[in-house]
């Protein structure tokens, strides 16, 4: 995992699509039918981190990722 205090590679994390992919993988996990247990809702947790993150400095970012995980009450 790269250091999320380090901007130029949250740039470039954020520049190749980690966002996306990020948030593709929490709204899937959010669709499971399956049950959560502790490690589901840590990586959930670990994930938001980290958009959090990327999306600290980048204003045109935080709306979208906001709106997406507001879309699912249970994301925060």
């Amino acid at each position: 995992m790269a250091s999320l205090g380090n901007e130029a590679i949250n740039q470039e994390l954020s520049d190749h699509g980690a966002i996306s992919q990020l948030l593709g993988i929490i709204m899937q996990m959010e669709g499971s039918p399956e049950e959560e247990d502790v490690i589901t809702l840590e990586i959930k947790a670990d994930i938001q981190l980290i958009l959090s993150a990327l999306c600290e400095t980048d204003l045109h970012k935080k709306p979208e990722v906001n709106g997406l995980l507001k879309a699912d009450a249970g994301l925060v």
